[in-house]
This record gives structure tokens, C-alpha cells and sequence, in this order.
């Protein structure tokens, strides 16, 4: 897993469009937020592989350099620790129901 860091001046579309920078990675946890008083959009993603065999190095650089060309300021990503479980704790489901 990896932290990802950038931000941009704020506009319509930002989230969306690093978001689709980001694919096919997993998106676990999104955070975003504009800095009051300078207008700048920061964004964190804590990402993880879509499948065991992605290299998520190569994804990760690969990121970096599309979000600089889209005019990001791309901060050194983070690895994060993964814990190390079965392959059976991979297989749980779960269903999640909005209730009225």
C-alpha cells in the first residue's frame, strides 16, 4: 500500500480527475481538503494493488509523472505496511445495505 500526496489549485473536477490518474489501482481511503486562504486542494490516497501481481511500484511512478504533467505538485508517495494475513482473510465478504 501506498500514500499518495498532491495538490492543485482548486477547481471543478479535481477529485475526478486524479482519481482516473490513479486507476487501476484500489482506492482505500481518500481524504481532500482547500487550504483556506491560498485556494490550493490538497489530496491524500491510501492505494493498494487491484490484483497480487500489479507492481505497484511501476504504477506508482507511473502516477506521479501523469499528475506532474497535469499540473499537480506530487509529493515522494509512502509506503505503508500491509499486515501479512492468510489467504482465507482475503476471501471474507461482507454486504453493506443503506437503510432507510
Amino acid at each position: 500500500m501506498f500514500r499518495l500526496e498532491c495538490n492543485r489549485w482548486d477547481e471543478p473536477g479535481l477529485l475526478t480527475q486524479v482519481f482516473h490518474l490513479v486507476y487501476p489501482l484500489n482506492i482505500a481511503l481518500a481524504e481532500a481538503v482547500t487550504t483556506e486562504g491560498t485556494g490550493l486542494h490538497n489530496i491524500g490516497l491510501i492505494c493498494e494493488p487491484a490484483h497480487r501481481q500489479q507492481d505497484m511500484e511501476a504504477e506508482v511512478e507511473r502516477i506521479g509523472g501523469e499528475l506532474k504533467q497535469a499540473g499537480f505538485t506530487f509529493f515522494k508517495p509512502a509506503r505503508l505496511a500491509l499486515p501479512v494475513l492468510p489467504d482465507d482473510a482475503w476471501r471474507r465478504s461482507a454486504r453493506v445495505e443503506l437503510l432507510p
